[in-house]
């Protein structure tokens, strides 16, 4: 997976907005909640140990793709809470700048 610390902001929010979308939307959902329960029924039918630890495989690597996605999105989260406090922090600079400015301005 792509390391958002050599992305551009708006590429990491771009991701995340495909990852939420893909995450929120009822087809996948549905394709996530039947593949999981299609596994986990072949998972107690299994009759050995090998069928079982493939299936169990399978079910993992389901878990993993929706956490990924997860993690795409708290990326952007992250990205997204940096931009607004780099926004009030710049804000609140330029009002001290212009605090000082009307200070010395006075004097």
């Amino acid at each position: 997976m792509a390391n958002p610390d050599s992305m551009a902001a708006d590429e990491v929010l771009r991701r995340q907005e495909v990852a939420k979308r893909l995450l929120e939307d009822p087809i996948m959902i549905e394709v996530f909640e039947t593949a999981d329960a299609t596994l986990v029924k072949e998972w107690r039918a299994a009759t050995n140990l090998e069928a079982r630890e493939a299936v169990w495989a399978k079910i993992t690597g389901l878990e993993e793709v929706q956490r990924l996605l997860r993690v795409i999105v708290s990326q952007g989260e992250y990205i997204q809470e940096r931009l607004v406090q780099e926004a009030e922090a710049e804000v609140r600079r330029q009002h001290t700048r212009t605090l000082a400015q009307a200070r010395h301005g006075l004097t």
